[in-house]
Formats: C-alpha cells, sequence, structure tokens
C-alpha cells in the first residue's frame, strides 16, 4: 500500500482532526458504530488517529485473502453507519467513505498483526537503463504476516 508518515505535509493538526474534517464531522458518529462492531479495534483505530503515523493511500500489495478480510470488515461497518448518517449530494460528503477506508486500513493491518515494509521506489529513466530518482516521499508498503 503506498502510504506516508505523519506529520504530512497537508495535516498540521493531528489526523483525527484531519480526518472528521474530511468527512464533515462525522468522525465521532463512525467510531461509535465501530466501537460497536469492534471495542478493542475502535480503541486502537482512535489512538492511531493522535499517533505520529498514518498509513494511507490506495495501493495495496499483498495476498487476497488480507484484503478480502479488509473488505468484509470494512463493509460491515461502513453499512451499518450509513443506516445512521446517510451519504449523497445533499449532505456533501460523496467521498466521506473513501477517507474513513484510506485512514482506517493501515491502523486495520497494525491491529491484526500484519507486517509493513516499507521498499524505496526507483524511477527510472526513459530508456530504462539507469534510475534517475529513489523516491523517498513515497514508499510502497507490502504487507505479510
Amino acid at each position: 500500500m503506498v502510504g506516508y508518515s505523519f506529520p504530512t505535509p497537508w495535516c498540521r493538526t493531528c489526523c483525527y482532526d484531519e480526518l472528521n474534517k474530511c468527512t464533515k464531522g462525522t468522525l465521532p458518529q463512525f467510531l461509535n458504530v465501530l466501537t460497536k462492531k469492534d471495542a478493542g479495534f475502535a480503541a486502537y483505530f482512535k489512538n492511531y488517529l493522535f499517533g505520529k503515523r498514518l498509513w494511507c493511500c490506495n495501493l495495496f500489495i499483498g495476498h487476497k485473502p488480507i484484503f478480502n478480510k479488509w473488505m468484509e470488515f470494512f463493509f460491515e461497518v461502513i453499512l451499518e453507519f450509513e443506516k445512521i448518517c446517510p451519504i449523497g449530494p445533499g449532505t456533501n460528503t460523496l467521498r466521506r467513505e473513501g477517507y474513513f477506508s484510506e485512514f482506517m486500513f493501515g491502523a486495520w493491518l497494525e491491529y491484526n498483526g500484519y507486517k509493513i515494509v516499507d521498499c524505496s521506489i526507483l524511477k527510472f529513466n526513459r530508456s530504462l537503463t539507469r534510475p534517475e530518482q529513489i523516491m523517498t516521499n513515497i514508499n510502497s508498503r507490502l504487507i505479510t504476516k
């Protein structure tokens, strides 16, 4: 998974405040639903949001069963959440579920004992004969157990 460590350039406060802002103030309601599903993980996730790291974004490199477990867990939570906080144009929250998933995924991996391994990305020249740049602010995260 592609991610970056907190503090990130766009996040001047803690990740909790950033996620609550991105989700239009619905984070407390989301955490209530998450607590009903898995109180231990909900407490871990809340602490994670006040921590000094953030594994987020949208490139996942790992085994399909891990991804399937994540999707099953996430959709159980998010569908229950949408019953109390519906999504739609009137609520101006069309991207909300994506934010929840991006911020929560890394915490879920850690909580479930998966190891996140950083691997630098090399950018090659056009002829692919030599590396031009090691991309240090963007890393691939390989997920293993």
